[in-house]
């Protein structure tokens, strides 16, 4: 098995891998020319990331600052919006779905450590997915932890912390999240 697929199956892999560095400056080199690119070629720049991510929706838009490392790992359901300097750290699947609106500074975060000493001072790191469902607004700066889940029409309060799975018709605030009140 390549460093790559068992990246991408959950497995622990090396980061320093030559076709993961490889990977990893072509999705930088992507990002440098969409968040250079001005607004009045907003098209040309949602172009940039149908070509990057796995699959997009109808009516993406993404705001300057935006960062992921692979892209490839990335699933975008339709009508979603990220405002500024928000940051997909995508080793693992990210999957979001439709109608979801992001504030700005959110990040999303699937890379995740050995709690084993020799594993860790080895090098090697894992990934677990990270999915938001449908009909969900996320605050600013609110961080999804590797793993971390949540079903559809929820709302995550600005400055949360995402950290395990959670279920539909919720709001969320704190950190660690929890649940404020349940949504009709």
């Amino acid at each position: 098995m390549t460093e790559l697929e068992k990246m991408v199956s959950g497995e622990y892999y090396d980061p320093l891998d030559s076709e993961l560095i490889e990977t990893r400056h072509f999705c930088k080199s992507c990002l440098l020319d969409f968040n250079t690119l001005n607004y009045t070629r907003s098209k040309e720049k949602m172009k940039i990331l149908e070509k990057l991510f796995e699959r997009t929706g109808k009516n993406l838009y993404i705001e300057d600052g935006f960062k992921c490392e692979y892209g490839f790992n990335i699933t975008i359901g339709d009508n979603f919006f990220a405002n500024f300097n928000c940051t997909f750290l995508d080793e693992g699947k990210i999957t979001i779905g439709d109608n979801v609106y992001m504030s700005s500074n959110v990040i999303l975060n699937t890379l995740s450590f050995p709690k084993d000493f020799e594993l860790r001072t080895s090098g090697t790191q894992l990934a677990k997915p990270i999915s938001i469902g449908s009909d969900c607004r996320i605050g600013a700066g609110v961080i999804f932890n590797p793993g971390a889940k949540i079903g559809n029409n929820v709302v995550v309060e600005a400055g949360s912390v995402i950290t395990k799975e959670f279920g539909n018709d919720l709001y969320l605030s704190g950190n660690p999240a929890k649940v404020v009140k349940y949504l009709e």
